[in-house]
């Protein structure tokens, strides 16, 4: 699933959900960002009005900069 900010802006692919050991719920999301892994709480990412992307609190600056990714 994509992810985007909320801005609409493609931030980058959800590539595994981490869940609790009951597997009841999603506690992080591995999201691909240029080719790298980052890994961000779920809590930070809220499903689209449409159903088709995740819509994260944080710009991709922002997911990148708190990753230690270059800018």
């Amino acid at each position: 699933m994509v992810v985007k900010d909320s801005a609409g802006v493609t931030v980058g692919t959800i590539t595994r959900v981490g869940k609790t050991a009951d597997g009841a719920a999603a506690v992080a999301v591995n999201v691909d960002v240029d080719g790298k892994t980052v890994n961000l709480a779920s809590s930070t990412l809220n499903l689209s009005p449409t159903g088709d992307a995740a819509v994260s609190s944080m710009t991709k600056a922002q997911i990148k900069a708190a990753s230690g990714l270059p800018g």
